[in-house]
C-alpha cells in the first residue's frame, strides 16, 4: 500500500488536472499542444478522444487544430501549470536572494554608526526574505501586494540616499536601477501568472 501511495504522489499535477478541464479548455490545449509537456499534450489528446471532441488524431491536422504560435509579450503567457509552478519558484528564489542586499546595506550602516537606520534596514531585509520563502512554497496575492509596498518604500529610500550624495558614479545608479528593475519585473510577472485561474465547469 505504501508503494502505491508513493507512486501516486510522484504523478505530475496535470494527470489529475486535465481530466477536470472543460471541453473548451481541452480544445485550447490541443491548439497549443506543442507548447505543453509531451505527456500533458498526450493526456489532453486522449481526453479529447474519450469525450468525442475529435474522432481520430488525424483531426488534429485540420486548420482549427493547427498549433498556434505563442504571442510575443513582455510577460510571456504560460498555460502549462507544471511549467508555471517552476517559473514561479525560480522568480521567488530570485526575490529571496534580493533580500540579502538590505541585510548587507544595513550592516554597513550600523558599522558607520547609524544603528537605528541600519537596524530598520536589516529588519526589512529579514521580512522580505521571510515573505520570499513563503512565496517559494505558495504564491498568495496578499504576499505579492506586501512585496509591492516594500518596493515603493525602497524606491523612496534609495532616492533619498542619492539626493544626499554630493556626487555619484553613473555605474552605481545603473546597478541599482537594474537590480530594482529586475525585482519589480519578477514581481509583476508573478502577479500576472497567478492573476487568474482556469475556470472549472
Amino acid at each position: 500500500m505504501r508503494e502505491k501511495s508513493k507512486v501516486n504522489k510522484e504523478k505530475p499535477d496535470f494527470v489529475a488536472q486535465i481530466p477536470e478541464y472543460s471541453d473548451e479548455e481541452i480544445l485550447e490545449i490541443l491548439k497549443k499542444r506543442n507548447h505543453y509537456q509531451p505527456d500533458a499534450a498526450r493526456l489532453a489528446i486522449n481526453e479529447a478522444l474519450k469525450r468525442n471532441l475529435i474522432n481520430t488524431e488525424d483531426d488534429l491536422l485540420q486548420m482549427e487544430y493547427r498549433v498556434k504560435p505563442l504571442k510575443k509579450s513582455f510577460f510571456p503567457e504560460i498555460d502549462d501549470d507544471t511549467q508555471k509552478k517552476k517559473i514561479s519558484r525560480s522568480i521567488s528564489r530570485g526575490l529571496f536572494i534580493a533580500g540579502i542586499i538590505p541585510l548587507i546595506f544595513g550592516l554597513i550602516k550600523i558599522n558607520e554608526g547609524q544603528q537605528t537606520e541600519g537596524g530598520i534596514v536589516i529588519v526589512v531585509g529579514i521580512l522580505w526574505m521571510a515573505l520570499a520563502a513563503q512565496t517559494i512554497r505558495e504564491v498568495k496575492p496578499g504576499t505579492l501586494r506586501l512585496f509591492l509596498i516594500f518596493l515603493v518604500i525602497a524606491a523612496v529610500y534609495i532616492f533619498r540616499i542619492f539626493l544626499k550624495l554630493k556626487s555619484f558614479i553613473f555605474m552605481d545608479l545603473f546597478i541599482v536601477a537594474t537590480i530594482y528593475g529586475l525585482t519589480i519585473y519578477g514581481l509583476l510577472y508573478l502577479m500576472k501568472l497567478h492573476a487568474t485561474k482556469k475556470p472549472k465547469s
